[in-house]
């Protein structure tokens, strides 16, 4: 895993639950670049804590810094710290271990980076394909503006369903290891096209199923859970101000 930025890395920790392609203010996803706001607030912190019946559980917690501009500047997940930079074509993440990478953009999307994979997007502003080095093809069926499969070297596939919920109210979470290869801060500025339109209920994968529950308190998603199976989870809470 590559340290799941997919945020989660930082952030599977943070949601898991990366990806996707959450809305930043309205449901349609269009306003890139800016980090996600309802009703004036933005998640600032979070915990999250791996339940199993085998352990008590480890936890982990994790902080959001913006600019004045609304975008996402710095995030950390305990000691581990990425640092973003935005120019007009290109950004760059840096972390605190060292590792350094450069996004390079087109109509305000990632198309490319300097790891040498490569994003497609369809005339809709949607992903509809990404070639990872080393890793091979992932291609995105959607359907009313959610992915409905993956389809990793047109073998494996990963299929989903979706509750009613606006992503809108949760800008942060994945689905599973199909995003390694996205950073969730960016994905969550609409860096990798247009977000889905509601949070999945269920993931189905060649390891099994994900089941998603939600919290909703004063209008934004304040705890959710992912369950591995019946004695495996993870709980998250977030902070919004």
């Amino acid at each position: 895993m590559k340290k799941h930025f997919l945020y989660l890395s930082l952030l599977t920790d943070l949601l898991i639950v990366c990806f996707a392609f959450t809305a930043c203010g309205g449901d349609d996803g269009d306003d890139t670049g800016t980090g996600p706001t309802v009703n004036g607030k933005r998640i600032v912190s979070w915990t999250s804590v791996e339940v199993d019946d085998r352990w008590a559980g480890h936890e982990t917690t994790g902080t959001l810094e913006y600019n004045s501009k609304g975008q996402i500047i710095q995030g950390s997940n305990n000691d581990y710290v990425i640092t973003y930079v935005y120019e007009n074509s290109k950004i760059i993440r840096t972390t605190n271990s060292s590792e350094s990478i450069t996004y390079n953009l087109s109509d305000g999307r990632i198309v490319s980076d300097s790891d040498g994979n490569t994003y497609e997007y369809d005339s809709n502003g949607y992903i509809k394909k990404m070639v990872i080095k080393g890793n091979g093809t992932y291609d995105f069926i959607w359907d009313y503006g959610n992915i409905a499969k993956i389809i990793k070297n047109n073998d494996r596939t990963t299929t989903f369903t979706y509750t009613t919920i606006s992503t809108s109210l949760l800008p942060l979470y994945n689905y599973g290891d199909n995003f390694l290869y996205f950073d969730d801060i960016l994905a969550m500025q609409g860096y990798y096209g247009k977000r889905c339109k509601n949070l999945p209920s269920s993931t189905t994968h060649n390891k099994g199923d994900n089941m998603y529950d939600y919290t909703i308190t004063n209008g934004v998603v304040t705890k959710s859970i992912l369950y591995y199976t019946s004695d495996h989870k993870m709980i998250y809470t977030y902070n919004w101000e």
